[in-house]
């Protein structure tokens, strides 16, 4: 039996793994993706690092822990209140992978969630393997963690049943500096949700400058190619050196702002088993304070405090 199975290999899951290993519990992570981070991975293109969520951080990561990590000196400024890390956000996820050595299972979904018997729970993939774990941390989106839990726990499976999420696609751009003009004219509005700009070197090569702008659609898996001449028109812009438009559909909830959220995640938590835990974006409080600029600290506390909170009831003696 596993000790503790994690349910997602994003910045929580890891967290989580994190800190189970500093105190000597062992865990395994599964993930539908191939890699680690979920949304927070970055790529290289022709010398630009784009990142695949949103590149602005707001200033509020814990320092102690970016210490711990080796990357306390990773981060610099974007404005006030508004920081980046130099070689994109994957640079975070592989501080995180370089200290876990949790295994990992991947390219597996869970499906449900089970009791065992002997206390426990069953884990069925999708795939029809079955897992047994005397805990399980579910580092998933809400939409994802509503179905899992239909069996185990109908009560928190409906709390976040109709999770709503908002539909943006981030554009990605890299130019020569001299092509563009010194500022963009942007107006948040329906359509158009945020704009950032960066020319840190690590980020672009020398004369080089990366734009991330949000873009809020009506349909899904828009044609890519209209996406982007809809943006470079949109903003008067030339042809870009290098470019990625990214979307995931879970990537930005918009349940977290309603007026019922804390209920709703108080409700879901009072009904939880012992011995299975939600971790992520979707259970925080705490929102962005701009769109466009992601908040990490209360993501990385929750994840510690659960894993603490774990280990206390697996220690704890056996009737």
């Amino acid at each position: 039996m596993i000790d503790v199975l994690i349910v997602g290999a994003g910045l929580s899951g890891l967290v989580a793994a994190h800190t189970l290993q500093k105190h000597g519990v062992a865990s395994t992570l599964i993930d539908f993706q191939r890699g680690l981070g979920g949304t927070l991975t970055s790529s290289q293109h022709d010398g630009f690092c784009f990142d695949a969520h949103n590149m602005a951080l707001v200033d509020s990561l814990p320092f102690a822990y970016l210490r711990e990590l080796g990357v306390e000196d990773a981060l610099y400024n974007l404005r006030e209140g508004v920081v980046a890390f130099e070689r994109g956000n994957q640079q975070l996820i592989d501080a995180l992978a370089a200290h876990v050595n949790a295994t990992h299972l991947r390219q597996m979904a869970v499906s449900s969630l089970g009791w065992l018997d002997n206390g426990g729970f069953s884990v069925c993939l999708e795939n029809g393997m079955i897992l047994q774990a005397r805990a399980v941390m579910l580092a998933i989106p809400a939409r994802y963690a509503a179905r899992v839990l239909e069996n185990l726990a109908p009560e928190v499976s409906a709390a976040f049943a109709d999770f709503l999420y908002d539909r943006v696609y981030r554009v990605s751009l890299g130019f020569c500096q001299s092509t563009l003009p010194e500022t963009l004219e942007f107006a948040f509005d329906g359509g158009h949700v945020f704009q950032q700009r960066t020319r840190y070197p690590t980020r672009a090569p020398a004369g080089g400058e990366v734009l991330q702008l949000g873009v809020r659609l009506g349909v899904t898996n828009p044609d890519e190619d209209a996406l982007l001449h809809y943006v470079l028109t949109h903003y008067g812009l030339p042809a870009p050196d290098a470019y990625v438009i990214t979307h995931n559909p879970t990537a930005d909830p918009v349940s977290c702002y309603d007026d019922h959220h804390a209920q709703r995640l108080d409700s879901a938590r009072a009904h939880l088993p012992r011995g299975v835990y939600l971790l992520g974006s979707d259970y925080t409080l705490s929102t962005p304070p701009r769109a466009g600029v992601l908040r990490l600290d209360e993501r990385i506390a929750q994840a510690q405090h659960a894993a603490l909170d774990l280990i206390q009831q697996l220690r704890k003696p056996t009737s």
